[in-house]
Order: structure tokens, then C-alpha cells, then sequence
């Protein structure tokens, strides 16, 4: 019998794999990375499964992680959540993951779609591809601006809605033409105080 490793933090989610796959395979479950890769060590498997939201890092960082370390380029993997969208799909195929599967999980889904993994492996096809490109905004002197880091490109406008409108138009553009946007995924803002003494005091 073939076997799975499925990496979720939610024992529920453990146990309803467990079920639904009984008598089609053998499912390793694992709570956190340093599980699975303990599972990795001992067992040689055939199927990947990881829930995308974990503690630390993501179901998808795992399985690249993995796949990479353990020379596992070959086998296949499939990327679980409760928020499946067109963006997290996108995510998930560029970075071969080869399908996605949503929370909640449904019986006859998992049963199809691991089943087919492990007979004959295949990669979902998709007719468009959606990405969130994180922006930098601020204002100054009563102007708009909009940094986006991954091109370094910056757009100034007199209003919110037109600085918007420039900023997507650009970035639609960039990535219709090949661009290979998207990639940060957390982004954080930082500011410094900065002190300077003066020549002549002011006086409030």
C-alpha cells in the first residue's frame, strides 16, 4: 500500500484524512515541520499533503523545503486550505505544486483527487493565473505615491484613485508581459527618528 504524508496542525483534519483513505493508503500525519521531516527520514513516501496556513512556516514553503532536501523532485504533492483562492491556486503552480484541495475537506474529493496522485500523477491546468503584488503608499506635500518593491517602480498622482489606477495598469502590464510577480508575501513598514542639532534654537 502506497502512503502519504499530510501535514496539518488540526488533529480533526488527521483524523478525517485518515477516514476518508482507509484501505486506499496509508496516511503519516504529522502537527508540525519538525514531525514531518522526522516522518521524511524514516519512511519513504508517495504523496505530499500540506495544509497552506501552519505555524512558522507555510504548507508551501514546507513541501518546496522538502522536495529540495530529500531529493523528492519526483513526487507528487498536493496543497490543502480553508481559504483556496485564485491567488493561493497561482502560488501553489508556480511553485509544482501539482493540484490544491479545500477545507473543508469532502470525502469523495480527497478520494478522487489523491486517488488519481497516486496512480498517475498530473498537474492542474489553469486558464489565468491571479497574484497579489504588495505596494508601498504614502502621501507628501498633498501628492500620492505607490512603491512597488519587487520592480522598484514608483507612481505620483494628485489623488488616491489616480495614483491606484496608474500603479495596476503598470503592474497588469509588467505581468502580462512575463513578470514574475507576487513573490513577497509579508511586508512590513519601518520608521526612524532621526535628530539634528540647530545653529539657532527654536523658540515655541
Amino acid at each position: 500500500m502506497k502512503t502519504i504524508l499530510y501535514l496539518d496542525d488540526s488533529i480533526t483534519s488527521h483524523r478525517l484524512m485518515e477516514r476518508f483513505l482507509q484501505g486506499v493508503c496509508e496516511v503519516k500525519p504529522a502537527r508540525n515541520a519538525s514531525e514531518a521531516l522526522a516522518i521524511l527520514r524514516a519512511h519513504t513516501v508517495d504523496l505530499l499533503i500540506a495544509d497552506y496556513l501552519l505555524p512558522g512556516e507555510s504548507g508551501l514553503d514546507f513541501i518546496v523545503h522538502a522536495k529540495k532536501e530529500f531529493a523528492l523532485e519526483e513526487i507528487p504533492s498536493l496543497l490543502v486550505s480553508g481559504s483556496m483562492d485564485k491567488i493561493l491556486i497561482t502560488l501553489a503552480v508556480k511553485h509544482g505544486i501539482n493540484d490544491c484541495i479545500s477545507k473543508p475537506l469532502q470525502k469523495d474529493v480527497v478520494i478522487s483527487i489523491v486517488s488519481k496522485m497516486l496512480l498517475e500523477p498530473y498537474h492542474r491546468k489553469v486558464d489565468s493565473l491571479a497574484v497579489n503584488i504588495i505596494c508601498l503608499e504614502w502621501t507628501a506635500a498633498g501628492r500620492y505615491y505607490q512603491y512597488c518593491p519587487e520592480l522598484m517602480h514608483l507612481e505620483e498622482a494628485g489623488d488616491y484613485r489616480s495614483v491606484s489606477d496608474q500603479m495596476r495598469t503598470y503592474l497588469e502590464a509588467r505581468f502580462c508581459a512575463g513578470a514574475d510577480l507576487g513573490m513577497v508575501t509579508n511586508a512590513v513598514t519601518t520608521s526612524h527618528i532621526v535628530e539634528k542639532k540647530l545653529d539657532n534654537p527654536l523658540s515655541a
